[in-house]
């Protein structure tokens, strides 16, 4: 796909297409936006008047489907509030929505609705009854072969005229530049040698060379790239650390939590990347973070265990405490010892006492128990 400012022309999948002179000055207008401005719900306000421009048409409209990682449905329009709250009630009943999600490939509602007996259809009724429309497309929004949404555009009126071929191309181009930009918004660059970045699933997507052989220490040559789901001790604290992380409010950006392993301490720096709109629904796309830090000998220092609720509720001394937070950070019971100067029967002494006044049977429901 090229644009050629100078001749007024696209060229699109190998065809030529040509504009003229005011289509050409509102692409411009359209790509520069584009590449300027974030991609936020603001800027899609401000766009729409120059596509419908373009397009001859009266509302366009881009979403982005919910997923796990992103319950809450991105919706942006200039359709009427009224429209939007009843197009958000039947949803569920999107029939052109559907064929998308199924095909994976532009829909148009004249075709649809030729194919399809709609005239019960509850959907169809409301909808054009409120907002009546002669035709209207749906485009899909595709990164990296994963559906994440779609751009649809539409012409008031039931008697105004179809979108026609070249119109389609020409939206075609369009969304392909604001899908571009998205992917260029999701593109993480390698920083250094100590940052790693993680998809929802708990994959790293890109490690540097330092916090990489850190990995693998900590979580083993089969399991460094998905450190989630490993079967060690350290693995089931990261899970433990990064599922409650996940659930935190949308204002809990940043976390961190420390392993000491081999006489070394090391602490992990989460920071949730909030950088762009669509990034919560590439959920696939890196979406955490992590930093490979060195800090200060501070036993208890963690933001993910509240010590003084755990020694409250299970009526434990401060030296049980100290020996959890050794114990949260993979110590054994012989380094534990030598951290406290004291001797390692006297380590497994406190540590069946926290075993017992906590209910758990072994070091790993232990961590369950006082990070849930």
């Amino acid at each position: 796909m090229l644009y050629n400012k100078s001749c007024h022309d696209i060229l699109l999948n190998g065809d030529r297409m040509i504009l003229n002179n005011k289509q050409a000055e509102l692409i411009r207008r359209i790509v520069s936006y584009i590449y300027t401005h974030d991609l936020n719900q603001n800027a899609f306000i401000e766009l729409t008047p120059y596509i419908c421009e373009l397009l001859g048409i009266h509302y366009f409209a881009t979403s982005f489907l919910p997923n796990k990682y992103a319950p809450e449905r991105f919706l942006t329009s200039n359709n009427p509030e009224e429209f939007n709250r009843l197009y958000t009630s039947l949803i569920d009943q999107d029939f052109l929505m559907d064929a998308l999600v199924k095909k994976h490939r532009i829909v148009l509602y004249r075709n649809l609705t030729k194919e399809l007996n709609l005239k019960s259809n509850e959907f169809v009724n409301e909808t054009q009854k409120l907002r009546p429309v002669s035709d209207c497309c749906y485009l899909p929004l595709k990164i990296n072969g994963e559906l994440l949404g779609f751009y649809a555009i539409a012409r008031a009126g039931e008697k105004s005229k179809d979108l026609s071929a070249k119109d389609i191309e020409i939206f075609n181009f369009v969304c392909d530049i604001i899908t571009d930009r998205f992917k260029q918004n999701l593109y993480i660059s390698p920083e250094t040698a100590d940052i790693a970045y993680m998809n929802s699933f708990g994959e790293i997507s890109f490690m540097g060379s330092r916090i990489k052989d850190t990995f693998i220490e900590l979580f083993g040559d089969r399991h460094f790239e998905r450190p989630l789901f490993g079967n060690s001790q350290n693995s089931t604290i990261l899970n433990s650390y990064f599922r409650q992380f996940e659930k935190c409010d949308e204002n809990t950006k940043t976390g961190e939590i420390t392993f000491c392993f081999e006489g070394k301490k090391v602490i992990f720096h989460f920071n949730k990347l909030i950088d762009t709109v669509i990034r919560p629904y590439a959920y696939k796309e890196p979406q955490y973070k992590i930093t490979l830090h060195k800090d200060s000998d501070d036993p208890l220092q963690s933001s993910l265990i509240d010590y003084s609720l755990i020694q409250k509720s299970y009526h434990l001394t401060p030296k049980e405490i100290e020996i959890i937070s050794f114990i949260y950070k993979g110590l054994t019971n012989r380094q534990i010892a030598s951290r406290l100067a004291i001797s390692e029967s006297t380590v497994k002494h406190h540590v069946w006492n926290i075993f017992n006044k906590t209910g758990v049977d072994n070091r790993t429901q232990l961590i369950f128990t006082v990070t849930s």
